[in-house]
């Protein structure tokens, strides 16, 4: 099944130190209607995962896409709506780094996603093999030996073009 087909909204969730908007967001709303807020991790830390998840309930995506922290952010928000996530190199695994260090308060829902994971074996930022045993069993991971933390628009272009849940 070709992803063109299977998913009309999506949502993007980008990670910590990344900017909204950009060519991933671009190439997505080239071809979707797509929801790609501002993730303000830093002064927003307190009220962010309720407002986005409100947010993203109201969008009601096929698809949620999030790179780093906004990996986290999709694998919980996801986990309340049941939708398909695509996570790139996932912050997931510094749930209790991230809480304490901005305060963010998050909490899983009780749903379940396709999820498909992409590790990248050079990523000095997420622990790609604490990443892999944290998603083992619960999503299809793929692992990229040379890739970094940080996901070339190619890259992510391909995956999300043959992505299949």
């Amino acid at each position: 099944m070709n992803i063109n087909k299977k998913y009309q909204k999506v949502v993007y969730l980008h990670g910590l130190e990344s900017p909204q908007g950009g060519p991933k967001v671009d190439y997505l709303s080239s071809k979707y209607i797509v929801h790609a807020p501002k993730m303000d991790y830093f002064d927003n830390a307190k009220n962010i995962f309720n407002e986005q998840l409100q947010l993203v309930k109201e969008f009601k995506p096929d698809l949620i896409i999030g790179s780093s922290m906004g990996g986290y952010f999709a694998d919980m928000i996801g986990s309340h709506i049941g939708c398909d996530l695509l996570l790139f190199n996932p912050g997931t695994i510094k749930a209790e780094e991230f809480k304490k260090k901005f305060g963010l308060e998050t909490r899983k829902g009780n749903l379940k996603c396709n999820t498909k994971v992409i590790v990248g074996g050079k990523d000095e930022i997420v622990d790609p093999i604490l990443s892999k045993e944290h998603y083992s069993g619960k999503a299809e991971i793929q692992y990229h030996p040379f890739l970094g933390h940080r996901i070339p628009e190619h890259i992510f272009e391909t995956q999300f073009e043959n992505h299949e849940l």
